[in-house]
């Protein structure tokens, strides 16, 4: 260091960045290459200007050392033949990791014409409404019945936009329409690409923005809709509710009168109506402030019952024979199932609902444990014999996958198919009803098929009767669907008008005639209203008209949860009405800091737009059907949609979007879940991994528990949250200890079940990095709470177990599973190189815990990873290794979950050692952001791109990451790769703030969030000195210190503090890798104000 000058050092900025790193021992050496290879082909990697937005141009920060030709060599050191992965990466590809450029922004000719985007734009836990890339409203999964939405199968074949051909879909009569021109003969345009000849989507979650241009349309038409989202205040971002702007300029040179009315189709009952006499109300509402669209179900006048004939039971295989049905493939054996028949190869939530709904003895099941691998692997179909249809429903009592025609059960009639049903990926039992009044005295047949062989590929069927009632089907009053809706217009009702009978095969010119203001139908008949306003542009002026879209379904949710089914905003407010008036009535504030969060993460920073885009992209999942808030507060999520329930210690755990931008939801995850003995706290400290729904404690799921509470307690300002639970955390770090550390050697053994769904034995570097984490986030926490004999013994243990790893789990190259003796053939790791091996130190990077296992080794580890485990080419991998999910296709750039490049490779040890061969992005995303945290900038980035162009808006959705279902919660994990780029660090209760910037450290900015607050942070280095800058923009932030990651030798007698313009008195000391400025007095940054700290 001493030879290096402070005059060469600040002209190179890389060089910072690079010095910081060597401060850690994480840099790498310096690479060289050919000018010829610095500009090979990249043929399996999209153009930097289609991904980017922008013009590749050779720059020389961030990498470090040799910027991008040094970069470029890193990247593209292959596994020598040891794994079949290749690294075909080029200069302008590396180049344009690092760039600004700009929002990627999608046409109709980048994106296949629009089919695939689908951006959540309800709120937190309220249901799943899209905003489609031409601005269309699309997936319509906010009325509480289950749909498919999402499945592994999703990646390869993604959904597209409102496909009346996809029975997973709602597909509603919704839409807006531009109305400008002469009066009495108007020009009426459908707001979408049909409509409008250019049309650019700009996804910036939480806002998604649409323009739409024309050269026959004298105005331009900017869309922003979005619902509030206010990071740190969990409730005022958890409306069922839309927002929906449309700003107008007048690009022609004489004034114009336009209008833009939006249409709603009356979905009350949308499932559960079919067979009702309810009828669907339509209602304009004027208030003084907006038009009001009220869509409802109201009963008409009940008609007399008619008398009922005795139920029929056609089929309950009480015999447990197939008698009278015609077997066809293996699916289901010869013979019906028991309960026990497939009991050990079904996990345990779904052994508990099978046991909980199962009505009798025997049913037909085609889940077949004895394939092996997969039990759903095989097909097959049953086939009834022909009876007469002599009672007015057939009640079917069902469980199983929801693939509409492959697992389902069918009647047939004349030999058409006339009725189908599906289960919804569970094995919970549940009554389907069909109405089959007017085929009486058919002839009909019933087949139970299963033609699927990926995930959910099964169907059982325990019943099968024949009743003149529906079996199990309730008053359409308290079914899940049955509710409001609203759609509004906000403005002086003088301007507004509204239409409750809107003539649907006349849209959208209709929409445009105020007419009636009540409207009844029965439900086999479309029922749409409008409304809309009219204004008036000067030439170059531009007006915002607003649209509100509102929901409220309060009938309980089918989650089986041993609290309350029912949505929060059920126990808020009254119907959608109420909630609409909610929003009103502080509509700018919570539009305008939605807006501004927007602007301040991507607009306001100097990090490239793509990273920006992609980190925080998958806090949308808490806007899918994912997760649900419920009406006592609960927080609860699936996996994924409808996918693996009760909020799984195991894969929530990669998430680290709410520990940071909602911790609310971790504090009552913690108290009312996972730390509550009446559903996930065992006496023995253990959490079970699903609330009530499995009790196996993961060993993995155990250690996030507490390294989860850790993070999401010093995003709070005080330290109630960690005093509250602090006896509950040691308990659950005492639990690992006893189960898995009895002599408190620091490295865990015994059986440690995981997020590869099985119990891994041995001694595994990634379950045990992660307990040597949970242990110093334990000894944090023991330290907050004055207790110092805790704090001591996990560091002790942490420290023996630190050395046990560094020296007998690191073969030279890579971390690895030792084997247990006793389990030398069960499913694991071991010599493979696994993209976990160290997860704990990316959660100690992230946590602010330090350096957790030795930072040599961690270097080399990281390079193996990507060395043997990176690909540009995910397809020639799997044709070495076929077995698994395709979550990465041919051509697609990914990290492998585990490579074997000293052999080992074990598929038949488990059905669950497919996995290795998959690329999976909560995972890629854990393992970049340790990279970047370490120094290995270029890998890590290079890693986040992979995921970023796979979800690419031209062939699927950009905002639903898929592992074994959509908008899957690991994925969330993304948010920890912003964490690392910035360097960012907080403590609420300590009121400390800190940064230390991993790219282009010498002009950096980007957007930081804090308790009670968020703004933006920026710090510049110049051959003068240091400066940075602290601005909030909402809220306000209390600190005693912040830390400064900056060149040594600044002058620290020279330092300069000013808040809002005022000196601040402070220290400052340098303490070898960052400047600690610590205040005289606790300083108090209001909104808007700006704290400015400078050293020469």
């Amino acid at each position: 260091m001493s030879h290096v000058t402070r005059r060469k050092l600040l002209a190179d900025a890389a060089a910072v960045a690079a010095i910081s790193r060597l401060r850690k021992g994480t840099a790498e050496p310096n690479v060289k290459i050919s000018k010829s290879d610095a500009n090979a082909p990249a043929p399996n990697l999209p153009s930097p200007a289609s991904a980017a937005g922008g013009t590749a141009r050779a720059i020389q920060t961030p990498f470090t050392p040799n910027g991008v030709a040094g970069s470029l060599a890193r990247l593209r050191k292959g596994s020598r033949g040891k794994t079949p992965t290749e690294k075909n990466v080029t200069a302008d590809w590396v180049a344009s990791l690092a760039q600004r450029g700009n929002p990627t922004v999608y046409t109709s000719q980048n994106s296949n014409n629009f089919a695939y985007i689908g951006m959540p734009v309800g709120g937190i836990g309220a249901g799943q409404l899209y905003l489609g890339g031409d601005g269309k409203l699309w997936w319509w999964d906010i009325f509480n019945l289950r749909t498919q939405s999402g499945s592994e199968g999703d990646y390869l074949n993604s959904p597209t936009q409102n496909n009346t051909g996809d029975a997973s879909q709602v597909v509603l009569a919704q839409g807006f329409a531009l109305s400008f021109g002469p009066a009495d003969k108007p020009i009426v345009r459908t707001l979408d690409q049909k409509g409008f000849k250019t049309v650019g989507f700009v996804g910036q979650y939480p806002v998604g923005q649409v323009n739409y241009s024309d050269l026959d349309v004298p105005l331009a038409v900017k869309l922003e809709a979005f619902s509030p989202f206010l990071p740190g205040n969990l409730e005022q971002s958890a409306f069922p509710a839309t927002i929906i702007e449309y700003t107008l300029t007048n690009t022609g040179s004489e004034p114009a009168t336009c209008s833009i009315a939006g249409w709603l189709e009356n979905a009350v009952l949308v499932h559960s109506g079919g067979d009702t006499s309810m009828l669907r109300r339509n209602r304009i509402k004027r208030t003084q402030n907006a038009v009001m669209l009220l869509a409802d179900a109201i009963s008409p006048a009940a008609p007399a019952a008619a008398p009922q004939r005795p139920a029929i039971t056609f089929e309950n295989f009480s015999d447990g024979s197939f008698s009278g049905w015609k077997i066809q493939g293996q699916a289901f054996g010869r013979a019906p199932a028991s309960f026990a028949t497939n009991e050990s190869a079904r996990p345990g939530w779904d052994r508990n609902a099978l046991k909980r709904t199962m009505l009798g003895h025997y049913m037909a099941d085609s889940f077949n444990s004895h394939l092996g691998q997969n039990p759903d692997a095989a097909t097959g179909k049953l086939t009834s014999r022909v009876f007469t249809i002599s009672r007015n429903f057939i009640n079917v009592h069902l469980a199983g996958g929801m693939h509409p025609g492959q697992t389902c059960v069918n009647l047939l009639v004349n030999g058409k198919i006339v009725d189908s049903a599906t289960g919804d990926n569970s094995d919970h039992f549940r009554w389907h009803s069909w109405n089959v009044a007017s085929y009486a005295g058919k002839k009909a047949v019933i087949e139970i098929v299963d033609t699927a062989t990926g995930g959910w590929g099964h169907i059982l069927v325990d019943a099968i009767i024949f009743s003149d009632a529906a079996v199990g089907v309730v008053h359409p009053k308290s079914a899940p669907d049955f509710g409001t809706m609203t759609l509004s217009v906000l403005g002086s009702p003088e301007a507004c008008f509204g239409n409750s009978d809107t003539l649907h095969a006349q849209l959208p010119a209709a929409a445009f005639r105020p007419s009636s203001t009540t409207a009844r139908k029965p439900m086999d008949q479309p029922l749409v209203g409008s409304v809309g306003q009219t204004i008036t542009l000067k030439p170059g002026e531009s007006k915002t008209i607003s649209f509100l879209l509102t929901w409220h379904f309060p009938n309980p949710i089918p989650l089986r949860l041993k609290t309350t089914d029912k949505r929060w905003y059920a126990a808020h407010f009254k119907d959608a009405a109420d909630v609409a008036a909610a929003i009103m009535g502080d509509f700018d504030r919570l539009a305008g800091q939605t807006k501004l969060f927007r602007d301040t993460w991507y607009n306001q920073s100097t990090l490239p737009h793509w990273l920006l885009e992609r980190t925080l992209a998958n806090a949308c999942i808490l806007s899918s059907v994912t997760a649900y808030l419920m009406a006592d507060g609960r927080f609860y999520g699936n996996e994924g949609t409808y996918c693996c329930p009760g909020t799984c210690t195991h894969v929530w755990e990669y998430n680290q979007v709410t520990s940071r931008v909602f911790p609310e939801i971790e504090q009552r995850l913690r108290q009312m879940v996972e730390f509550n003995p009446a559903i996930g706290f065992e006496p023995d400290g253990g959490v079970a991994m699903r609330g009530e729904f499995d009790h196996t404690v993961p060993a993995d799921g155990q250690c996030g528990i507490i390294l989860r509470t850790y993070q999401s307690h010093k995003m709070f300002a005080t330290t109630d949250f960690l005093r509250a639970n602090y006896d509950n955390i040691k308990k659950a770090i005492e639990y690992l200890i006893r189960t898995n550390d009895p002599h408190e050697r620091g490295v865990l053994t015994g059986a440690q079940h995981n997020t590869l769904d099985a119990a891994w034995f041995g001694e595994i570097s990634w379950i045990t990095s992660l307990y040597l984490a949970a242990l110093h986030a334990g000894a944090a926490m023991a330290d907050e709470m004055h207790d110092s004999t805790a704090a001591s013994r996990y560091r002790t243990i942490a420290a023996r177990g630190r050395a046990y790893v560094d020296a007998n789990l690191f073969n030279g190259e890579y971390y690895f599973q030792k084997a247990d003796p006793k389990h030398a053939h069960h499913v694991g790791s071991y010599d493979g190189c696994e993209i976990d091996q160290m997860l704990g130190q990316s959660w100690a990077y992230l946590a602010g815990l330090g350096q957790i296992l030795d930072p040599a080794q961690v270097a080399k580890a990281i390079d193996s990873l990507w060395r043997y485990s990176f690909t540009t080419n995910v397809g020639k991998y799997r044709k070495a290794y076929p077995p698994g999910r395709w979550f990465a296709a041919s051509n697609d750039a990914g990290l492998i979950m585990c490579t074997w490049p000293q052999g080992g490779y074990n598929i038949k040890s488990n059905w669950s050692a497919s996995y290795f061969n998959e690329c999976m992005s909560g995972f890629e995303h854990a393992a970049a952001s340790l990279m970047i945290a370490h120094g290995r900038v270029d890998k890590g980035l290079a890693v986040i791109r992979a995921i970023h162009d796979r979800y690419n808006g031209s062939h699927r959705n950009p905002f639903d990451e898929i592992e074994c279902s959509g908008f899957y919660s690991r994925a969330m994990a993304s948010f920890g790769v912003y964490d690392a780029i910035c360097g960012w660090k907080y403590h609420g209760p300590n009121a400390h703030l800190e940064f230390n910037p991993m790219l282009a450290p010498e002009n950096f900015k980007a957007a930081f969030l804090a308790a009670g607050a968020w703004g933006t942070y920026r710090q510049r280095i110049s051959a003068s000195g240091m400066t940075a800058t602290l601005q909030v923009a909402s809220g306000s932030l209390r600190l005693k210190s912040v830390a400064i990651n900056g060149p040594p030798h600044l002058n620290t007698s020279k330092l300069r503090v000013n808040l809002a313009g005022r000196p601040a008195a402070a220290a400052v000391a340098y303490n070898g890798t960052a400047y600690i400025v610590t205040f005289q007095q606790d300083l108090l940054i209001a909104e808007d104000k700006t704290l400015s700290i400078s050293l020469a």
